[in-house]
C-alpha cells in the first residue's frame, strides 16, 4: 500500500502540498470512522435480530408445512388403497366370497406396515356389518373393538376436518388418544356403502416434526381449540395461555416474547392446527464477541474505502476541475498497464501523461467500434434467423431487437425474401464462397443506394444464401416490383463474373419485417422439382410479386391452421393477433374492417371445415360475431374478433390434443394394419390395444366426434378408393381387401359416406 501510495504521489508536481492535503483527510476520516463504529454496532445488532426473527419464523412455516404434506401422503395412500380391486368389490358387489376377506385384510396389512404413519387400517361395510383390519381379523361391528369409534363417526358424533384434493374427500379427527382419518364410498352419494379408516400413528408424526430440534427449542402444537395435539407425547407448559395464542394470532406480530424465550407462530389451514415455535433468548440473538468480530471485515473495508475517498477528494483540490475527468481515465486498467512498462511515464507531468493516455484509448476505441459492428451484425441476422425459421415476434420486441442490431429497418415496409444457390464443384465452391458473398454485398450495396432499399445477407450453408430486401413504406407497389425484377441483373453479374450459375427465387412480397418468413416460405415453393431452365425467371419474379396487391388474408388464415397444427398455439396467436391490428389499423371504416375479418374467419372456418374428425362447434358462427358490425366502432370491432380468433385456436388445439391420446393412436394404428380383416371389431381392438372396449368406444366418440363402427367403415372406405380409381378389379375383390363380408354391404356403406355407388364413383373419375 505504501509503495502504491508513494507512486500516485510521484505523479504529481507539487508532491508536497498533495502531501499535507491528503494527511489531513486521512485525519478527518479517522473521525468520521469513530462515528461510523458505533453505527455501525447498534446496525448489526439491529439487523441480526430482524434476519433471526425471520430465520425462526421461516422455520415453523417449514415444519407447518411438513407436517401438512405428511397429512397429504396419508390421504395419498387412503386415495390408493380406496381403487384396490378387493377392496371395491367388498363394499359394491354383494356377492362376496369368503376367500375376498382375505384378499381384503391382507391389502389393508401391507398398507399398515409399509408407512410408519399408519398404526393400522380398517374397513367397514354396512350392509353386510362387517368390520375388517389389517390385523388379519374381521368381525361384525357389534363385536369389533372399534364399534364406538366407528359408531360415533356414522352418527357425526365426531367433527372432522374435510380433506379435499380433486374431488377425493377424507376426514380427520381425534377420537380417544388416536387420530382417524377416513374415506367414504362412494365419494358422491347419498348412501353410504363403506369407510376406510386409517389409525394414524401420529407420535410418528410428532417425532418427524421435532427432529433435530437442540436443547434450548421446542415444538408446540394445538388444535383450532386450543387443545395440545401431542399431549400424551410430551408435556406442555402451563405459561402458554390462550391469551398468549391469541396475542400471537393478530395481524400485527407473529412473535411473542416471554420472560426467557420468545415464541414463533404457523397455522396449518389444511389441518387447522396452530404451530408454536419457543426459542430461548440466549440462542436467538447474538451479542458481545460475535458482534465484535463480525465487525471487523466492515471495519477494515470501511478504513480501506476512507484512504481511497481521501485520496479522491485529494486529487480533486490539488488538480483543476477542467482534466480531472481526463486524470481518471489514466487508471483505467488497459491503460496503466500499458504505461507501468515504460520508463519514461515516470517522468511525464500531468499534461504529458494525459496527452500519451487520450492516443492510446484513441486506438483502443476503434477496436472496440469494430467489435460492436460485428456483434450488431451477428444480433441481426440472428434476429432474420428466428423469423424464417416461423417464429413470431410483437412489434415491440421487433423493434427492440432492431434497436440492438443498431440496424436501419423498419418495422413497415414492402418485405421479401429471396433465395440463391450456387451450383457448381463443390470443392471449386468452398474456395470462392467467401469472395463471392463479398461481390454480391458490394453489388447489394450499389443496388440499395440506385433504388434507396435495405439487403441483408444470410449465409445457409457454403452453397446457399437468403437475401433480405426491405423498400420504404411510401415506395408505390408496381414500382418496387420493377426495381425487384431488376435483381435478376445483379445476381447475373455475380454469375457471369466468377463463372459459377447461381439460382435466384424471390418470395412473395409482404408489407412488415415480421412477414419476412413467409416470403421465404413462398420463395421455397416457387424451386422446381428438377434443373430450372437456363434463361433468367424475371417474369416469374414479377408474378410472385404482383400477389402482394391480392389479399393475403386466405394465407394468412392457412398459416394460423398450419401453427396450430403443429400444436405452436403461441405463434399462432401472436399470428392472429397482427393479422388483426393490420386490418384495425388500415385505415378503412368498419363496415370494410368487418368485411375483411368476415374473410379472415371465413378463411380459418374453411380450413378448419377440411380437417377429419373435427367438432364443428370449433367452428365459428359469423352471424353471432358480425350481428352489431355496423353500429360497433373499430375498437370494439377488433377485441370482438380477436376473442373469437382466440376461442378458435383453444378449441381446435384442444380437439387435436384429444386426438393425440395414446389409445386413440394405438387403435388407428392397429386398424391401419387389420383393417381388410373382416372379423376386425371394437372387442379385437381393444384387446389388442389391452383396454376395455366401453371405454375405448367412449374415446372415439369424445376425441375424434365419430363411433367406432363409422370410423372403421371410414377407414375402409377410403382404401378402397384408391382400388377404385388406379385398378381394373371387381368390386367382389375390393370389398374383400377392403375388410368387407360381402359386395352388398361395401356397396350400402359406400353410398352412406359417398352419396354414390362404387360403379357410379369409377365412372366420374
Amino acid at each position: 500500500m505504501k509503495q502504491k501510495l508513494t507512486a500516485i504521489i510521484k505523479k504529481f508536481r507539487s508532491r508536497h502540498r498533495f502531501a499535507a492535503t491528503l494527511l489531513s483527510m486521512i485525519l478527518l476520516c479517522f473521525l468520521l470512522c469513530v462515528l461510523a463504529y458505533f453505527f455501525l454496532i447498534n446496525t448489526v445488532l439491529k439487523k441480526s435480530r430482524e434476519n433471526s426473527i425471520q430465520l425462526n419464523q421461516s422455520y415453523i412455516s417449514t415444519e407447518a408445512d411438513n407436517t401438512n404434506q405428511l397429512i397429504y401422503q396419508l390421504h395419498q395412500s387412503l386415495t390408493q388403497l380406496s381403487y384396490s380391486r378387493s377392496i371395491l368389490n367388498m363394499v359394491f358387489y354383494s356377492e362376496y366370497k369368503e376367500s375376498n376377506k382375505n384378499l381384503v385384510t391382507t391389502d389393508l396389512a401391507l398398507t399398515a406396515q409399509n408407512n410408519l404413519l399408519i398404526k393400522s387400517a380398517l374397513l367397514y361395510i354396512p350392509d353386510q356389518n362387517l368390520v375388517i383390519t389389517s390385523g388379519y381379523r374381521w368381525a361384525s361391528l357389534e363385536q369389533s373393538a372399534y364399534n364406538d369409534m366407528i359408531t360415533d363417526y356414522l352418527n357425526d358424533a365426531v367433527h372432522p376436518i374435510i380433506y379435499e384434493d380433486t374431488e377425493k374427500i377424507s376426514y380427520l379427527f381425534f377420537y380417544d388418544d388416536s387420530l382417524i382419518m377416513a374415506r367414504d364410498f362412494p365419494l358422491n352419494g347419498s348412501r353410504r356403502l363403506g369407510t376406510l379408516f386409517y389409525r394414524v400413528n401420529y407420535k410418528e408424526i410428532y417425532t418427524q416434526l421435532t427432529h433435530g430440534l437442540n436443547e434450548g427449542y421446542h415444538i408446540w402444537v394445538y388444535d383450532t381449540d386450543n387443545h395440545p395435539v401431542f399431549s400424551g407425547i410430551t408435556d406442555y407448559p402451563d405459561y402458554i395461555t390462550d391469551d398468549t395464542i391469541a396475542q400471537l394470532e393478530s395481524p400485527e406480530e407473529n412473535y411473542h416474547t416471554l420472560k426467557n424465550s420468545v415464541l414463533f407462530y404457523s397455522r396449518s389451514n389444511l389441518l387447522e392446527w396452530k404451530f408454536l415455535y419457543e426459542v430461548k433468548k440466549s440462542a436467538l440473538f447474538p451479542i458481545g464477541n460475535a458482534v465484535s468480530l463480525m465487525l471487523i471485515p466492515s471495519l477494515i473495508l470501511l478504513a480501506a474505502c476512507g484512504i481511497f475517498i481521501c485520496l479522491s477528494v485529494t486529487s480533486g483540490v490539488y488538480l483543476p476541475r477542467q482534466i480531472k475527468g481526463l486524470l481518471e481515465l489514466i487508471d483505467s486498467e488497459t491503460v496503466s498497464a500499458a504505461q507501468e512498462e515504460d520508463d519514461e511515464t515516470k517522468n511525464l507531468n500531468e499534461f504529458e501523461h494525459l496527452n500519451r493516455a487520450l492516443s492510446q484509448m484513441a486506438g483502443q476505441q476503434t477496436k472496440l467500434q469494430t467489435a460492436i459492428d460485428k456483434v450488431s451484425g451477428d444480433v441481426l441476422s440472428r434476429f432474420f434467423l428466428e423469423l424464417l425459421s416461423g417464429a413470431q415476434f410483437t412489434p415491440e420486441q421487433a423493434r427492440q431487437m432492431l434497436s440492438l442490431a443498431h440496424s436501419d429497418f423498419e418495422l413497415k415496409g414492402f418485405y421479401m425474401a429471396g433465395i440463391l444457390h450456387c451450383k457448381g464443384d463443390l470443392t471449386d465452391l468452398e474456395k470462392k464462397r467467401n469472395v463471392i458473398l463479398s461481390e454480391i454485398e458490394e453489388q447489394m450495396s450499389s443496388y440499395n443506394k440506385e433504388h434507396h432499399s435495405q439487403s441483408h445477407i444470410l449465409t445457409i450453408d457454403s452453397r446457399t444464401f437468403v437475401l433480405i430486401l426491405s423498400f420504404g413504406i411510401t415506395e408505390s407497389l408496381l414500382k418496387v416490383i420493377k426495381e425487384v425484377s431488376e435483381l435478376e441483373q445483379v445476381i447475373n453479374a455475380v454469375s457471369s463474373s466468377w463463372q459459377v450459375p447461381v439460382e435466384f427465387h424471390i418470395g412473395r412480397i409482404y408489407y412488415s419485417i415480421l412477414d419476412v418468413g413467409f416470403s421465404y416460405q413462398s420463395a421455397l415453393e416457387t424451386i422446381p422439382d428438377t434443373t430450372p431452365k437456363s434463361e433468367p425467371e424475371t417474369s416469374g419474379i414479377s408474378k410472385v410479386a404482383v400477389k402482394a396487391e391480392e389479399t393475403n388474408i386466405k394465407d394468412r388464415a392457412r398459416q394460423v391452421l398450419s401453427l396450430v397444427l403443429d400444436h405452436d398455439t403461441k405463434n399462432a396467436s401472436a399470428l392472429s393477433a397482427r393479422v388483426i391490428a393490420e386490418i384495425k389499423d388500415s385505415g378503412k371504416t368498419p363496415t370494410e374492417e368487418a368485411e375483411q375479418y368476415k374473410a379472415y374467419i371465413s378463411a380459418l372456418s374453411h380450413g378448419i371445415s377440411r380437417l377429419d374428425y373435427i367438432d364443428p362447434s370449433a367452428i365459428p358462427n359469423e352471424l353471432l360475431i358480425f350481428k352489431d358490425a355496423e353500429s360497433a366502432d373499430s375498437q370494439q370491432l377488433a377485441r370482438c374478433v380477436s376473442e373469437s380468433c382466440e376461442k378458435i385456436i383453444e378449441n381446435l388445439h384442444k380437439m387435436l390434443k384429444r386426438q393425440q391420446n395414446p389409445y386413440i393412436l394405438s387403435a388407428q394404428d392397429y386398424i391401419s394394419r387389420h383393417f381388410s380383416d373382416s372379423g376386425l371389431s371394437l372387442n379385437t381392438v381393444a384387446e389388442a390395444i389391452d383396454v376395455n372396449p366401453s371405454y375405448l368406444s367412449k374415446l372415439f366418440k369424445s376425441n375424434l366426434n365419430i363411433n367406432f363402427t363409422d370410423y372403421l367403415n371410414h377407414y375402409r372406405i377410403e382404401c378402397s378408393l384408391k382400388l377404385l380409381s388406379e385398378t381394373n378389379r371387381t368390386l367382389q375383390d375390393i370389398s374383400v381387401d377392403s375388410g368387407f363380408n360381402s359386395v352388398q354391404n361395401y356397396i350400402r356403406v359406400f353410398k352412406k359416406f359417398m352419396n354414390m355407388t362404387p360403379g357410379q364413383y369409377r365412372k366420374e373419375i
